[in-house]
């Protein structure tokens, strides 16, 4: 994406789907400020960036909540549930600052409370990261 950029400038999405995580695997470099900021570049100013946070193990809001919040956009939790017991479940954290899509009934119905109404402050970069403050200690 970067040598996109520099080579053609910015495509301007309107939607950009983050969906890279593979069970418990954590591509590290997909969630830091860095790669956030390429995002933007990437996205209208309206866009909307769908980050998968599914993890057993690991809480990854706090990272996306961070770097969304450093860029001045606003961030909803949507929590899947699994009825069955062979279904699985995905969760989701829409990253934009469009304002009607946001505030939308259809997207409030289902959004989810966070466990926290502050993110813990957990700022990733291309030069750090540490998995050990995003443990998932409750489960």
């Amino acid at each position: 994406m970067q040598r996109e950029f520099s080579e053609s400038g910015s495509n301007q999405f309107d939607v950009l789907v983050l969906d890279a995580f593979n069970g418990d695997s954590v591509p590290v470099h997909l969630l830091t400020e860095e790669a956030f900021d390429l995002y933007a570049k990437h996205l209208r100013d309206d866009g909307i960036l769908a980050v998968h946070i599914t993890n057993e193990y690991l809480d990854l809001s706090p990272v996306v909540r961070i770097a969304s919040r450093r860029l001045g956009k606003d961030t909803i939790w949507v929590e899947g549930t699994a009825e069955r017991w062979y279904e699985d479940y995905n969760d989701w954290v829409l990253v934009s600052n469009n304002r009607a899509f946001m505030d939308s009934q259809a997207l409030r119905s289902i959004q989810t409370a966070w466990n926290e109404v502050e993110p813990r402050p957990i700022r990733w970069t291309d030069d750090f990261s540490n998995l050990f403050q995003i443990i998932d200690w409750d489960d």
